[in-house]
Order: structure tokens, then sequence, then C-alpha cells
């Protein structure tokens, strides 16, 4: 049985994540839909009340209960705590787990069937596909801010505005792994190079890494002059209390310690030196290290209520939950279209022949 002419349109029309088996599975869908979506679904919804105030995501789940567990990028992590105490507000009887182990581990849970919901902050990658598939997990990767990572030194760091993509290269590739200030600039201090970086399980240092690598297979160093963590605190008060540090974190980490910390201005592909503010992330200026962020749900876990509900409230107040959360919201039409898509789509039903 074929499915219905608007699933075809959907099939044909939108990014897809997840995975098929043996090309007998639809791929579950989502993404940055386009605007048509509205039209066909012949609604509307609202991102909050019109006081400002966040509001219930549907008027029957008020002894809503259950518990959710999330884990994975410590990026990601501010966003989801910040939409956890405002649900359960709401709902007090939903338990949430979130925990900040890296991309990398949230979405082994994911396909060990260990957590609901998947925190992410770069791309998934070939093999973490191949194993869900394995597995026979089945997911919706669902988009919901934009992220600066942050290039960060010491306030007391005078002689460095800006720095360009040769430079990075220089102070964080293993194969270059400058040891001192001088060896990235003559003119720069004969200090000793700190590096504070982002565990190997983070995605942060995938996508750093993978910035810096471009056509080569060498990474980030890992030598004595590099701190690696998955605790973004501890790399921000590592850089705080040395004034020949650098590191790199998501925007959220930076902006309280402003005035312990400065971001370093990077120098994109038209060859202007940009900071990461909420409006060069927005529009793509702070190039190269603009990224999506991201989580990912588990099929069989958004099939229950509390999780459903949990992703609703999520997407309906989008723009306010990120912004408090001390990241850059996408455009309110992107939430919209995600959370009648996600409505939808509830059920993930296929059709026989798929199944």
């Amino acid at each position: 049985m074929l499915p219905p002419k608007n699933e075809l349109h959907f099939k044909k029309t939108w990014r897809v994540f997840g995975y098929s088996k043996c090309h007998s599975r639809q791929f579950l869908l989502v993404g940055l839909l386009s605007g048509l979506l509205p039209h066909f679904l012949g609604c509307s919804i609202s991102d909050q009340n019109a006081d400002g105030k966040f509001g219930q995501v549907s008027s029957d789940s008020s002894n809503l209960h259950g518990k959710i567990i999330v884990e994975g990028s410590s990026t990601v992590e501010p966003i989801m705590i910040k939409t956890s105490e405002k649900f359960t507000s709401f709902h007090p009887k939903v338990s949430i787990s979130i925990s900040s182990k890296g991309t990398s581990n949230g979405l082994l849970s994911l396909a060990n069937n260990e957590v609901d919901i998947a925190n992410i902050s770069r791309e998934i990658k070939q093999d973490e596909r191949l194993l869900m598939e394995k597995n026979e997990v089945e997911f919706i990767e669902i988009p919901i801010a934009y992220d600066g990572l942050t290039i960060v030194v010491n306030q007391a760091n005078e002689f460095i505005d800006s720095l360009n993509l040769e430079q990075l290269k220089i102070i964080f590739r293993s194969d270059l792994a400058a040891r001192t200030w001088r060896d990235v600039d003559p003119s720069w201090p004969n200090q000793k190079i700190t590096v504070y970086a982002a565990g190997i399980s983070s995605g942060t240092h995938d996508f750093m890494a993978g910035i810096i690598r471009e056509d080569t297979d060498f990474g980030i160093r890992s030598d004595d002059c590099i701190i690696f963590s998955e605790d973004d605190l501890l790399l921000v008060r590592g850089i705080r209390d040395d004034s020949y540090a650098i590191g790199f974190f998501g925007f959220h980490y930076y902006k309280p310690e402003s005035n312990s910390l400065r971001a370093v201005k990077i120098v994109n592909h038209l060859n202007r030196p940009i900071a990461p503010t909420p409006t060069s992330i927005l529009s793509g200026e702070y190039h190269p290290f603009r990224r999506t962020l991201s989580f990912c749900v588990n099929r069989e876990s958004f099939n229950r209520l509390e999780v459903r509900e949990f992703i609703f409230f999520l997407l309906r107040n989008g723009s306010q939950l990120v912004h408090q959360a001390g990241y850059v919201p996408l455009k309110e039409e992107s939430y919209r279209n995600s959370l009648q898509l996600m409505d939808i789509r509830k059920e993930f039903r296929w059709s026989e022949k798929d199944r």
C-alpha cells in the first residue's frame, strides 16, 4: 500500500535523518522545513502565550507522569535544563534526568536503547548511523539552536585580537602543535601555550577537529600542552587562571565570563575578523564556527506521551528557551514547521510495504 500523496510529497521535499534497513524502511523525517507545511495543515501554532509566559502544549496532560532520560552534548545541555525546569513546572509528576557525557556517548546510549533523547552538537557519523541500523533503533534528529564555537583567551592577553585558520591550525593541530606563542607569530611572547579543549567524546571536539583537519588526517593535538575535559566549566576556569592559555567551547559558556575571558575574533571566508555575537552567528558571518545544535529522539520513546509532550513544549517555546539558555534561536518558522511535522507524524506510521 502506498503512503498518502502528502507523505510522498514530504519524502521528496524535506531533509531526512535516521536510517533505512535494506531500503525497506521509510526514512524518518524532520529538518529545517519549507514554508509550505502550514498550507497543507491549515493551522498555525504560537510559540508562547500572548503575555510572554510559557504555556502547556496540550490541555489533556495535567496528570502527565513518567521519566525521560536525556544524555549527550554539554553544549546542548543548558537548553535541555531550561526546558526541563519550565516543563516540570507544569508537569511535576514527570522526572527528567539530564547528563552531559558528550555527543558520542549520547548517540551510543541512544543506539543501545538506554536513553530517550541524545543531545548532539555535530553531525551524526556514518558509523553511528550504522550502529543504529544494526540495533534497529529508529530516531528523528531535530535542530533547535545555533551556536558559535568560541575561541577564548584570558582577558589579560593583549597580543591576540584575531586569529585566521592557518594560525588556528598551528595552535591546535597535532602535526603543527606550536609550543610557544612566538611559534605562532614572531612578535608574540616566548611563553608556553596551554590549550584547554573539549574531550574526545565531545561533539565540540569533533567539530573543531573537522575545521582544522581540512584534507589531512591530523586532528587536535594531544601533547603535554593540552588539557582535555568534558566539563566546560573546568575549561573556563583553566583559561581564567592562566594568562597565556587558549581554549574553545560553546557561546553559552563564554557569555557570563566575559569580564575575565575574551572571545578572539576569527578571520572569516571574506577575510574579515568577526567576533561571536548573536547577530554574527545568526547571519553566518561567524564562519566557519557557526554550528547547528540538535537532539535525537528514539522512535519508541516518542510514542510515550511524556516524551512527546516534552518535545512539543520545547518546539512551541523554542525561541524563548534557547535565548534564555544563552544560545541563538533558529527562525520562528523552523520551530513552527518542525512542531507541525512532528505533530502529524507523531505515531510514526509506515505503509505496509515499508514494514
